[in-house]
């Protein structure tokens, strides 16, 4: 299901002013569109695929990590799409960075207030 027009629009906007080669997370990006609280709303809008120029794939889970299933198309894509950009990332380590810190400080130390 695809949320409401108004936070879709919100959403959109959020994700258009996350710099290339930085990732934000889906409660920061929430956040910064004016829906706090609302990460599952936005990864809803970035699943509805309605907007071919959004660059959906620099949103990540809180603790860093890519969304998609490890080896799905989905998860390959993403990580082709960062690469592209310069994002340093390995599989098996949190975009970023050190993911033995709690959520909220790591989304904050790599994709800014």
């Amino acid at each position: 299901m695809t949320p409401p027009n108004p936070a879709l629009a919100d959403i959109r906007a959020a994700v258009r002013a996350i710099p290339a080669g930085t990732v934000s997370t889906y409660g920061a990006v929430a956040a910064r569109a004016g829906w706090p609280g609302r990460a599952r709303l936005v990864a809803r809008a970035l699943a509805s695929g309605e907007d071919a120029d959004l660059p959906w794939f620099r949103v990540v889970r809180a603790d860093g990590r890519i969304a998609f299933p490890a080896g799905s198309p989905g998860y390959r894509d993403q990580s082709r799409r960062l690469r592209a950009e310069g994002v340093r990332w390995s599989p098996d380590v949190s975009i970023c960075g050190d993911s033995s810190r709690p959520p909220r400080q790591v989304s904050m130390k790599c994709c800014g207030p």
